[in-house]
């Protein structure tokens, strides 16, 4: 099986999101400092820019003042893992960094942690508490993957907030450069009803995907996973996946390349479809240019019939070669990937 992390950048999938109804606000505003400053510069902007939306100009010009002062410490490696992030005050004092926590920084940030809209922008940034550990093991694997981003959220979007949904997804894939977004979906969402989260995937996601154009590859975490093979081309990008197995990546590994394949194919089929619709308009366009070629095949001994079709089948081939570079590029990627899909098939 290819590497997870070729994988994901093959796919070019690198944008994720989490629906997980077990993430929780962090309310120790000494984690959220450390946190914020760890961020991603795609994930600090996004935040600073809702805070500013929000009227919290002044928490983000305090926030940014003590990131940049933090960033020009000499930070002591043994005592970050040993202090970070609980003891903030602690390892400040240890590498002469204390005066960076202040008195008005301190009174902002436990008037913003108190807010729930807040709390809920920094939740979907990375800023929070996850009460299900089970998770930690992919959450880990996808941060060592350079380029990727996470955006999390506590529940599914209602219809109203649908709109900043899409444009998140949208912002989130440009600015890493994806074809794909990953969704990790808690299968009950916390709703208590078994199927709600695969409902909201089929009800919800695949529509927003189909009319905006997106494509997505969904996994379902649940306690209990349903390792079905699929036989349809949305069944492949659908899957359920068990929380805390021992073998989780390697199962999301094989998923990931079994979309692969199903990616490549799919690209063969509408290539196909597509030039053969193009080539069939051509050939009501030109209909001087078919009388010739028949003529040419009766004085040469050949049927129409045939002469018609590799006429026909010469149009369709000639479309197909002269796709779009880009396309090219990113389906021949990703038939690297099929070595391992077709390696771990029995």
């Amino acid at each position: 099986m290819a590497d997870f992390q070729q994988i994901v950048t093959g796919l070019k999938a690198n944008y994720i999101i989490v629906i997980e109804n077990d993430l929780h606000y962090e309310e120790n505003v000494n984690v959220v400092l450390v946190k914020y400053c760890e961020l991603s510069e795609f994930k600090r902007e996004r935040l600073t820019t809702s805070l500013n939306n929000i009227g919290k100009i002044d928490s983000v010009e305090l926030l940014e003042a003590f990131r940049k002062g933090y960033s020009q410490l000499v930070h002591n490696a043994e005592l970050k893992a040993a202090l970070l992030p609980d003891d903030l005050p602690e390892y400040l004092k240890a590498i002469q960094g204390e005066g960076l926590i202040t008195e008005p920084l301190s009174e902002n940030l436990k008037l913003i942690c108190a807010d729930p809209t807040v709390n809920e922008l920094l939740l979907r940034n990375g800023i929070f508490t996850l009460g299900d550990n089970r998770y930690d093991i992919l959450l880990n694997e996808f941060s060592q993957i350079p380029g990727v981003e996470i955006t999390f959220y506590r529940s599914k979007p209602v219809p109203a907030e649908m709109e900043q949904f899409l444009g998140e997804i949208k912002h989130g894939l440009q600015n890493t450069g994806s074809a794909f977004y990953i969704a990790v979906i808690d299968k009950m969402l916390g709703e208590g009803q078994e199927e709600s989260g695969k409902a909201f995937i089929e009800q919800d996601l695949i529509p927003l995907n189909k009319t905006n154009e997106l494509k997505s590859l969904a996994f379902l975490f649940t306690s209990q996973a349903n390792m079905t093979q699929p036989g349809t081309f949305g069944s492949y990008f659908i899957r359920e996946v068990e929380k805390g197995g021992n073998d989780l990546i390697t199962v999301i590994a094989g998923y990931l390349t079994d979309s692969a394949y199903a990616t490549v194919f799919k690209s063969f089929n509408d290539d196909y479809l597509s030039s053969t619709e193009n080539a069939f308009e051509i050939a009501l366009r030109n209909q001087q240019n078919v009388k010739h070629v028949i003529n040419k095949s009766i004085s040469e001994g050949i049927s129409p019939f045939d002469s018609l079709k590799a006429w026909f089948d010469q149009i369709v081939q000639y479309n197909i070669e002269n796709r779009h570079i880009d396309s090219i590029s990113y389906y021949s990627a990703l038939t690297i990937h099929l070595k391992g899909f077709l390696l771990s098939t029995k």
